[in-house]
């Protein structure tokens, strides 16, 4: 089953700009697993793997787990080859998918504490229906 909130793991975020940063900025633009752990100098906070936090996150990443280097941003499969046949990422577009991580990060924060906004509303009623349990016991003695 898929996690619905995989930016509420703790460190989760870091690890997928972490993973943006080296996917976008690095010439080799795929990578796998001992790859990712070398160039991050070891495995990933939030998961236990570098694979794992990819498959929890194809906003931005695709995987092909028949490749040694198979892990890539999906960004890079979209833009057009240099001159060289090269697909690279602007450090605008880097940055933007940055910033759409922190975002959708904070959206998933927020809706996990959505409910405490109804916390004073239930304590409310709870109160009130105990007022009422209370008074109507003490009228009935």
């Amino acid at each position: 089953m898929i996690n619905k909130t995989p930016y509420l793991k703790e460190y989760r975020l870091t690890d997928v700009i972490a993973l943006i940063q080296v996917l976008g900025l690095d010439k080799r633009g795929h990578r796998g697993e001992d790859g990712l752990i070398e160039e991050l100098q070891g495995p990933p906070k939030s998961s236990i793997s570098w694979t794992k936090i990819v498959l929890e996150h194809p906003e931005f990443f695709r995987v092909d787990q028949s490749k040694q280097h198979g892990i890539s941003l999906i960004a890079r499969h979209v833009t057009e080859p240099n001159t060289n046949g090269v697909r690279e990422l602007s450090h605008d577009l880097i940055k933007k998918l940055i910033e759409i991580a922190i975002e959708l990060h904070d959206r998933q924060k927020d809706r996990a504490d959505n409910w405490k906004t109804w916390l004073p509303v239930i304590a409310v009623i709870i109160a009130g229906l105990l007022n009422i349990f209370v008074t109507i016991y003490t009228n009935g003695k």
